[in-house]
């Protein structure tokens, strides 16, 4: 990191013999601390320089001369993992380029990146911040500092370390897509007694006992993806639940047509849900597309359903 600034003491209304050159401090303000991997090194205009931690960051004297107009510095930084990182635009003219090999940065902050470039093997950025793009003065004393300390922290910007979509997340989020699936089955079941007149009525035990399996798939589901590739527990989890609840209704109905037709149906929502999971940007999407395309079979199927001749059975 590396920075300059000039000494207009004027614009504070300060004279210049005022000014105690040799107790100049340049301090660096760090949020959390447990990211620094290395001690930092600090070079100016001076030389080298010690950076001290202190109470909310880093420190070090620098010792200007006597009539200083300006100050150059570089402080080297080693970082480790950590949620964020965002810096305060105190400049007058600020700018930030970064690059890491992160595939999934997401900008925060209350400004964007003017340029940005997100591949698989990493992410660049470039922000490019003007004193003119907060509302907080350029310099300031302890004494005449009147700004609200939340205006400077309004303007932080930079990115948060984004966790793709990884196996808990996808367990939990495919636990949010449980009652659709019982629904959606049951449903098949009730479409199946209203369309086929010659099979027998299915109890609600029956109805338990299916909304059950279905339930334990999400229980396999997440205890095989601890201890084994998340597409393989998946796969697992999904087979065992659609062969067991499709060997049910061939028991329950007697007819093997009826069964391999609801086997597909559970086979069809399990592959939606896996595409639905894995897709992180276009999540939304691919569950609105899929509801949408459910619907249009269910209204296509139960389209010369007689719902007041079945109602009155």
């Amino acid at each position: 990191m590396s920075g300059s600034f000039n000494f207009d003491f004027s614009a504070l209304a300060i004279s210049e013999e005022n000014i105690l050159w040799n107790q100049a401090t340049l301090w660096l303000s760090v949020g959390d601390v447990h990211g620094i991997a290395e001690k930092p090194l600090g070079s100016g205009d001076g030389g080298t320089f010690e950076l001290l931690p202190v109470e909310s960051g880093f420190s070090a004297p620098i010792k200007l001369k006597n009539g200083a107009k300006s100050y150059a510095f570089t402080v080297d930084l080693a970082l480790k993992g950590s949620e964020k990182m965002l810096f305060a635009p105190l400049g007058e003219e600020t700018k930030v380029k970064m690059k890491s090999n992160w595939n999934s940065p997401s900008f925060t902050g209350a400004f964007l990146p003017d340029n940005r470039e997100i591949l698989d093997q990493g992410f660049t950025a470039e922000w490019n911040v003007l004193s003119f793009n907060r509302n907080y003065k350029q310099m300031w004393t302890s004494s005449s500092y009147t700004d609200k300390p939340e205006n400077a922290e309004n303007s932080y910007f930079g990115i948060e370390f984004f966790q793709p979509v990884n196996v808990y997340q996808k367990s939990m989020r495919s636990v949010k897509y449980n009652l659709m699936f019982l629904g959606l089955t049951f449903a098949a079941f009730f479409l199946v007694e209203a369309l086929t007149k010659k099979l027998k009525t299915v109890h609600p035990v029956q109805y338990l006992l299916v909304g059950a399996a279905m339930i334990l798939f999400y229980l396999l589901l997440l205890s095989l993806s601890e201890h084994i590739p998340f597409i393989a527990a998946y796969t697992i989890a999904s087979v065992a639940t659609i062969v067991l609840i499709t060997g049910y209704i061939k028991a329950m109905f007697g007819r093997g047509a009826v069964a391999l037709l609801l086997g597909a149906l559970l086979a069809a929502l399990h592959i939606f849900l896996y595409i639905a999971l894995n897709a992180e940007d276009y999540a939304l999407l691919v569950g609105s597309i899929g509801l949408f395309l459910i619907l249009a079979i269910i209204m296509y199927v139960s389209r010369r359903v007689n719902w007041y001749e079945l109602a009155k059975k």
